[in-house]
């Protein structure tokens, strides 16, 4: 018999032992390790490369770009009447 096999064995007879309110929170935190353990297997998404090839590549100074947009359009918003 292998190790997990005689590991669920062992947690199966010790939970005869177990008061059923005690038997509720033993569930939510299995429920809790096999929700863990599924979130960290599936495969992990990157946003790298995203911007690859939308002309951002051609400004020279980025950060300066944002800034200046950022500002254009603050003064374009007061400039707005209510």
């Amino acid at each position: 018999m292998n190790t997990a096999a005689i590991k669920k064995t062992e947690i199966i007879r010790q939970l005869a032992r177990v008061s059923e309110k005690e038997l509720d929170k033993i569930k939510m935190c299995i429920e809790s390790v096999i929700m863990e353990s599924s979130r960290l297997n599936q495969p992990r998404h990157t946003l790298k490369g995203i911007w690859k090839d939308k002309g951002f590549d051609r400004l020279n100074d980025l950060e300066e770009e944002i800034r200046q947009a950022r500002k254009e359009l603050g003064e374009s918003i007061l400039r707005k009447e209510p």
